[in-house]
């Protein structure tokens, strides 16, 4: 705003004005300009011309260009969709920062349902400016309308025999704010009388609900048994008509009616039945059956029958068999019996034999569900007439065994057969051999009269041993050294046998050239024979030889200062003495009873140190045979010039029989 300052001189004029605001620097001017809002404190004075400066002017100027504010609040605070269910206070809230609030709108109250109504307030503040604000209020009182109802109809019983869907329908009545929310549907399953609530809300808030209720549903189908009045006997059978009992029940709907009445099975069969149905008063129906049920009013039937007589007269030579067949074309035939000349019943399990004498047989049958056949009616017995004399028969074998009870060889069974009534018809036995080895053997032979009477006599026990007794190895010792004490073998456990078993073992003969040489050296020779009980022999011979105490060949023979290898070497040409010493067991120096042999050297060859080779004439130097000299023997060998290189064996022979060799090498 700007204030005019006016000024008046009455002799030398005004020169000027000057002006401060707010005690700021002077400022000359007749208009002051106040553009801010706010209280200003001006000081104001003129100079004329002729210098003087008049008196300073003052004042206070507030100045307020800005309207006031102005905003409101309603009373319940709307919803979030901007409606209110309930009366509405309007209040407005005035504000000014500068001159102050001189007049703001009262409260204002809004009853009346309506959607947009506006309610407009004004504020004025103390320099006159003035601001209005406008509120709007939505206004909706009145509760929506809700409906519900199932998906149909219940059957005339009321009842539904499947899931029900209960619909909501929804409005708002007032047609303001509008429906917000409204229930879904709803699906009842199995139970009595049940309900479902439906709500309905409108956007201002109201609320309102319904009940469908009295929905009664039932799935589930009733319940339907039977059962016979009467058991069965023991084989699950009747003979008579078989009554059905029903029993029906329902847990929620109830059985619309009555149970069904009994049923009566008539007839025969093995698996007649009654049926019956049931409905409950929701409509869901049962059907049952019992089957399995078994009648049979008819009795069995039975035959029997046996063999053709042999004879026109119609008489057996031998116990008849009866057999009895029996047949039940329903339930079958549980038992049947029979008895023999009116005697106490007899049940019948296989075919039976009426034995000697005239007989009458009477049969009948029951079959599993307890008819039983009348045993006197034709063709229930019939009469038997039998003659059963065996033949006799006996038999031997063709020689007694020996006192041991058993035979070394082949025995033949003979039989001899007779009949006191008829002739012996055909075989007799027949004879037979054993020949195989065996204990307990035994021979059966048969025979049979011309009546066709039968007869077996066995001949046993028939023991055959042919194989003779076996001798195990001696296992002793069989070499010794002359005057060490020989121990002579016994026949002992070497001999068994396997069959009859060892009777006996005896030494039958002591032979060898050890029991004639006076030096007591060579063989002994034992003989031993073992029997079996059944006379079967076998005989062991045992050998025993008694030689000298041998230490090899003397030196230079074996001497190291000659040995090559395993070979004594030596000149070819020269003479080479071979050299030994006998002794007993007590190491005693022995002479033998006859002069050793000298065995002629074999030429083995080059190389070969063993084996075969060729026999040379060479001959000692002194005579042809070993020397006995102080306690030694001595045969000197000469050495052929011809065999330089080549290897020998030699060596000596004892009246004992032993032989000793050694290998000599000729260079």
């Amino acid at each position: 705003m700007t204030l005019d300052v006016t000024a008046t001189d009455n002799l030398s004029g005004v020169a000027s004005t000057w002006y401060t605001v707010n005690g700021g620097q002077p400022q000359k001017g007749n208009a002051i300009s106040l553009t801010a809002d706010g209280t200003y404190s001006l000081s104001f004075w003129s100079v004329d011309e002729a210098g003087n400066e008049g008196v300073h002017g003052t004042g206070t100027v507030q100045v307020d260009q800005t309207a006031p504010t102005i905003t409101h609040t309603i009373t319940p605070q709307p919803n979030a969709a901007l409606w209110n269910n309930a009366d509405a206070t309007v209040h407005f809230v005035c504000d000014d920062a500068t001159s102050g609030v001189k007049s703001c709108t009262s409260d204002s109250v809004v009853t009346q349902e309506a959607a947009g109504t506006q309610v407009v307030g004004t504020a004025v503040d103390v320099a006159g400016n003035s601001s209005s604000d406008t509120a709007t209020v939505n206004l909706d009182k009145s509760k929506p309308t809700v409906s519900g109802a199932a998906d149909r109809k219940p059957n005339a019983n009321g009842w539904y025999g499947d899931d029900v869907t209960v619909t909501f329908t929804c409005a708002d009545q007032a047609g303001l704010s509008g429906v917000a929310d409204c229930s879904a549907a709803s699906t009842l399953s199995e139970g009595a009388n049940q309900s479902v609530k439906g709500t309905a809300t409108d956007r201002a808030g109201n609320t309102d609900s319904t009940t469908v209720g009295g929905i009664d549903v039932d799935k589930t189908k009733p319940v339907l048994t039977g059962a016979v009045t009467t058991r069965p006997n023991a084989g699950g059978w009747y003979r008579g008509d078989v009554v059905v009992h029903w029993t029906c029940s329902d847990a929620l709907s109830g059985i619309d009616g009555d149970c069904p009445a009994d049923s009566t099975v008539k007839g025969e069969g093995d698996n007649l039945s009654a049926s019956a149905t049931v409905v409950d008063k929701a409509g869901n129906s049962k059907s049952a059956t019992v089957s399995g049920i078994k009648i049979d009013r008819t009795a069995p039937v039975t035959t029997g029958s046996v063999p053709a007589a042999p004879y026109a007269t119609g008489w057996y030579d031998s116990p008849v068999t009866v057999t009895l067949s029996a047949s039940d074309d329903r339930s079958g035939v549980a038992s049947t019996a029979y008895s023999v000349d009116g005697g106490a019943p007899k049940t019948y399990g296989q075919p039976f034999a009426v034995g000697k004498g005239v007989h009458t047989v009477t049969w009948w049958s029951s079959d599993v569900a307890g008819n039983v056949e009348d045993r006197t009616a034709d063709g229930h017995s019939l009469v038997v007439r039998v003659d059963d004399l065996a033949p006799t028969i006996s038999g031997a074998a063709d020689r007694q065994p020996n006192t041991n009870g058993w035979y070394a060889g082949p025995v033949t069974v003979r039989f001899t057969c007779a009949d006191a009534q008829t002739a012996v018809d055909g075989t007799c036995g027949p004879d037979r051999t054993l020949s195989a080895d065996g204990a307990g053997q035994s021979v059966t032979g048969t025979v049979k009269d011309k009546a066709g009477n039968t007869a077996s006599a066995t001949v046993a026990p028939i023991n055959i041993d042919q194989t003779n007794p076996v001798f195990a190895p001696y296992q002793g010792t069989t070499a010794y050294t002359v005057g060490q004490k020989v121990v002579e073998p016994i026949c002992g456990t070497r001999a068994s046998d396997a069959l009859s078993g060892l009777a006996g073992c005896v030494l039958t003969s002591r032979t060898g050239s050890a029991t004639t040489n006076p030096g007591g050296v060579g063989d002994l020779v034992y003989t031993f024979m073992a029997t079996d009980k059944a006379g079967n022999t076998a005989t062991q011979v045992v050998t025993l030889h008694v030689g000298y105490g041998w230490a090899g060949f003397l030196q230079p023979v074996t001497n190291t200062a000659h040995d090559l290898g395993t070979a004594s070497t030596f000149k070819a040409g020269s003479t080479v003495p071979m050299k030994f010493v006998l002794k007993d067991a007590s190491g005693t120096v022995r002479q033998a009873a006859y002069a050793p042999m000298w065995l002629a050297p074999v030429d083995l060859g080059t190389t070969a140190t063993s084996g075969a080779g060729t026999v040379t004439g060479d001959a000692g130097t002194v005579g042809g045979s070993y020397k006995y000299d102080s306690g030694q023997y001595i045969y000197t060998w000469q050495t052929p010039k011809s065999g330089a290189g080549h290897y020998y064996r030699v060596g000596v022979q004892l009246d004992s029989g032993d032989v000793y060799t050694t290998l000599i090498k000729l260079s």
